[in-house]
């Protein structure tokens, strides 16, 4: 497990049925892409679902033809129908095309959180993050995990999500989607 995952894991521990399992060959088949590698270990690690009932974590999924499917694909084609009508900050590479998009997250907010896949390393690729708020599309350093870490750390620009739910919390709690309806079947409110 890489280190910055271990933060992400102190300052959010996953619940213990958490973390889910992936073909990352079918999935890299049906997207052309490898997924970065720390967002596969923070699937394995905590798996789809819900921060602070506010940001959800979103997951490749591959119908039975081996195509992109679920939410993940959904807004993607979002993020891509977006794109050329949004502003950008000045920090996001010019020559950036919308198909070069991928997301991995969205809020309630509205907001939408992607991967730029720039080059063949995935490692490499930029996080974007599209402030429906503002209308503009702003770009912080690669790394998923390490731009979660960074927002519950206040080490990114306060408004860089338009809600106030993950600045500065010290303890979020992320969710799977079964625990969520394990707790509601319940009668419980998970987020209670």
């Amino acid at each position: 497990m890489k280190a910055v995952l271990m933060e992400l894991s102190r300052i959010m521990p996953p619940h213990a049925t958490a973390g889910m399992s992936v073909d990352w060959s079918e999935v890299a088949d049906a997207w052309g892409v490898n997924f970065p590698i720390d967002y596969r270990e923070f699937v394995a690690t905590y798996g789809a679902g819900v921060i602070e009932n506010y940001l959800v974590v979103l997951t490749p999924e591959v119908d039975p033809g081996g195509q992109s499917t679920g939410g993940m694909i959904e807004e993607t084609e979002t993020a891509r129908d977006l794109w050329d009508d949004a502003d950008r900050d000045p920090g996001v590479m010019a020559d950036a095309t919308s198909q070069q998009l991928i997301a991995w997250g969205v809020n309630s907010t509205a907001d939408l959180l992607c991967w730029l896949t720039v080059g063949d390393n995935p490692e490499c690729w930029p996080v974007l993050v599209y402030g429906r708020g503002e209308d503009v599309w702003r770009q912080y350093p690669p790394g998923m995990v390490e731009f979660l870490c960074r927002v519950f750390t206040c080490d990114v620009p306060e408004g860089s999500l338009s809600g106030k739910a993950l600045w500065r919390n010290g303890r979020p709690r992320f969710l799977t989607f079964e625990e969520q309806r394990r707790l509601k079947d319940l009668g419980r409110d998970p987020w209670a």
